[in-house]
């Protein structure tokens, strides 16, 4: 659902079905998931650039290598997802990555801490 100036989705019900937490990003819109030799990664449609900078509980996550974000983020994890346009992207995130679209993931460990990593 949109809301704002952001994507919001919460309650994310492709999460369960979902091999790659990329694969839970493939229909929305302004991103693209591509194929290269490691495997898949996130690309943004809009913008100047196709990067998209990612954060991962409140904190930046720092790609080492495209599509790393899959061994870092378990899809059957995400609680919700929020992704922001370049120009749209709250002050708070915007980071290093001026000019990347931003998709900022939370999941079950940060909305509930005491719960166990399945």
């Amino acid at each position: 659902q949109s809301l704002g100036t952001g994507l919001y989705m919460q309650g994310v019900e492709n999460n369960k079905q979902s091999i790659n937490f990329s694969d839970i990003l493939r229909n929305v819109p302004g991103l693209r998931i591509r194929y290269g030799m490691g495997g898949q990664y996130v690309e943004s449609t809009r913008g100047l650039s196709s990067c998209v900078a990612f954060w991962v509980d409140g904190t930046m996550w720092q790609q080492l290598e495209p599509g790393d974000i899959d061994d870092f983020v378990r899809a059957q994890e995400v609680e919700a997802i929020e992704v922001y346009s370049p120009t749209q992207t709250p002050t708070e995130y915007q980071g290093r990555s001026g000019g990347c679209t931003t998709v900022i993931v939370w999941t079950a460990r940060r909305i509930d801490p005491k719960r166990p990593t399945p």
